[in-house]
């Protein structure tokens, strides 16, 4: 019970202002050594002109329950400094710590009343009676219990999961610490941060919004889904497929019967074609296909703007096609558009001879 006691008193230094425990304090007697300043003699006007600091005056306390050397290293945390010692003239000669502890059970306190007082506050609250447990567990449940966990990224990057994860971001309390004579008093963090040398995320807080970001987390971490495109390019031509001796077996039927409806050309010819495996989650980075023909070359150009996965629609924000030449490039044309799964989309015609481009895609691994 005294473990559990300790514990909850340590976290409360955290959230010390949370429960008025320091509220009511006013720097008095301020070492030299704390402030830089000149000595203080008591009872002389500071030089601001405020009244004379209060003398400090020496208390004790009994421990009943607390370990006196955990209860002193509480008080000191929250309420330790060097108060001045004075000699028979009055005269700063050096400098005391406010709490100590004499014998196993006794906390000397050497401080102004008002501090004192708050000092002893404190030790009665943390050294409760067992029967007496009913204001510490009321104080427990002002102190989050926070947990840490940390987050390696999977498929997403670090500052895309970080923005994710932005709703989920505050500020948290952090708990004093000592390091020698050296006490840090406690102040604000991040509850989620990255180390930089992983690439890691490391989240600070309550079991229940670790357990919220984690599922979040395990929702949006996944392998973008991958889609396979085909492009058709294809000349028309208003002689048969058998009188232009072109083999235009190589063309789905289903591209050749649509073009048949809706251009005045009966037959089409093959002039080059590629295949492109591609994420959908790269909606800022181009993408490219070179396909050469017969006589020609052909590049695809092609920005994803957003994919429906459960549609199974692609968005494109921008899509271009060019001819390669001997002295440049020609564009042929550039749209943005939409294009179903499984369904061959005309993106476009050009030029008197014209150029149709057919585009295809498939979802891999659906």
């Amino acid at each position: 019970m005294t473990t559990m006691k300790i514990q909850t008193a340590c976290a409360l230094l955290a959230f010390a202002p949370l429960l008025g425990l320091t509220s009511t304090l006013t720097p008095t007697n301020t070492s030299p050594l704390q402030d830089g300043g000149g000595p203080t003699t008591p009872g002389s006007p500071s030089a601001s002109g405020s009244q004379p600091a209060e003398e400090p005056s020496v208390h004790f306390y009994t421990t009943r329950n607390v370990d006196a050397y955990e209860l002193a290293d509480i008080a000191e945390n929250l309420y330790g400094r060097l108060v001045d010692k004075l000699d028979d003239a009055g005269q700063v000669t050096g400098g005391t710590y406010n709490v100590q502890v004499l014998g196993d059970a006794r906390l000397v306190i050497f401080d102004t009343d008002e501090r004192a007082k708050a000092i002893l506050e404190l030790c009665k609250k943390i050294d409760v009676l067992e029967e007496d447990l009913d204001e510490l567990e009321r104080l427990e449940a002002l102190v989050p219990v926070l947990k840490s966990m940390e987050y390696s990224p999977r498929y997403l990057s670090t500052s895309d999961l970080m923005g994710a994860l932005r709703p989920f971001e505050r500020q948290l309390a952090t708990e004093p610490t000592s390091r020698g004579a050296v006490t840090s008093v406690g102040g604000l963090s991040m509850n989620i941060s990255m180390l930089e040398q992983t690439g890691s995320l490391i989240i600070r807080d309550t079991a229940a919004a670790l357990a919220e970001i984690s599922t979040l987390l395990d929702t949006i971490d996944k392998p973008s889904p991958q889609v396979q495109l085909v492009c058709y390019v294809l000349r028309g031509s208003k002689e048969s497929s058998d009188d232009s001796g072109q083999d235009s077996h190589s063309i789905p039927t289903e591209i050749t019967d649509n073009l048949k409806r809706l251009v005045p050309y009966s037959s089409f010819d093959l002039a080059s074609m590629g295949v492109l495996r591609m994420s959908t989650s790269a909606s800022r980075q181009s993408n490219s296909l070179r396909m050469p023909g017969k006589s020609e070359v052909f590049e695809m150009r092609l920005r994803v703007g957003a994919f429906d996965h459960k549609d199974g629609v692609l968005s494109l924000d921008n899509f271009e096609m060019m001819k390669r030449e001997p002295m440049g490039q020609e564009n042929l044309f550039a749209t943005s558009t939409s294009v179903n799964a499984g369904e061959y989309a005309v993106m476009g015609a050009s030029g008197a001879d014209p150029v149709f481009v057919v585009l295809h895609f498939e979802v891999i691994g659906k």
